[in-house]
């Protein structure tokens, strides 16, 4: 039995190139809308599956609203973050869960609030395929 490649991951699918690098495709988008501060509407929520295929690092660029990940499949994905202080901060998502997991900074699952300014970053053998 063969390894599930990236290219396999994005046919079956239907991942779309994300601008921001990578692949995704939207699942998800709710029907309803929330009123922001500035009196803009936007939609009460979406979902998507992300996927980064080996050795791709995505831009630099400021959350809008907040995000929940989650890791589905694949070798560990590392979200950089700067909060609106400047503080710089690593997450790591990943499925090896293990009872040191939440002492080590690794979960399967992280959120993300809004006004932070981070990108997504693979450096491990394949793939990492996640959602939010």
């Amino acid at each position: 039995m063969s390894k599930t490649t990236y290219k396999d991951i994005v046919e079956n699918l239907e991942l779309s190139p994300h601008p921001e690098g990578g692949y995704y495709k939207e699942v998800y988008r709710s029907t309803e809308k929330v009123q922001k501060a500035n009196g803009n509407q936007r939609t009460a929520g979406t979902g998507i599956y992300f996927l980064l295929p080996q050795g791709v690092c995505t831009n630099w660029h400021r959350v809008a609203s907040d995000e929940c990940w989650h890791f589905y499949k694949g070798d560990r994905l590392i979200l950089e973050i700067v909060d609106p202080a400047g503080s710089f901060e690593q997450l790591y998502l990943d499925n090896e869960l293990n009872d040191n997991s939440c002492f080590s900074g690794i979960s399967s699952s992280k959120l993300l609030a809004a006004g932070l300014l981070y990108r997504r970053l693979f450096t491990g053998r394949l793939y990492s395929s996640t959602g939010f």
